[in-house]
């Protein structure tokens, strides 16, 4: 089975990705705000725990806001799987008792 777009789905389908990024971008710098860490860290190679926590909590947002998992990833530049775990862990640390916030402050 073959399938053919117009140029308006294509064009409409550009716009729905483009906003995912949008909506990704916007909850990444809430959360670099809120947290000291760069937005550049959130989304490049940093492992450090506090950033790591920041990344975390921007899939998981997002996730929370209806996004799927592959469109997180392609956003944030991290493959589906990897944001699927990190929503999982997200939730796990949420339920859990302890009421650890989920990123410090950078330097506190």
């Amino acid at each position: 089975m073959t399938y053919t777009l117009s140029a308006e789905d294509i064009k409409r389908c550009r716009a729905i990705a483009t906003e995912a990024r949008d909506r990704v971008r916007s909850i990444a710098s809430a959360v670099a705000r809120s947290s000291g860490i760069p937005v550049s860290a959130i989304y490049g190679p940093d492992v450090q725990r506090q950033t790591v926590a920041a990344r975390h909590l921007v899939m998981y947002l997002a996730h929370m806001e209806g996004l799927s998992y592959p469109i997180i990833g392609r956003a944030i530049g991290r493959d589906h799987t990897t944001v699927m775990d990190a929503v999982k862990r997200e939730k796990a640390r949420r339920s859990s008792a302890s009421g650890t916030p989920t990123v410090r402050r950078a330097g506190a």
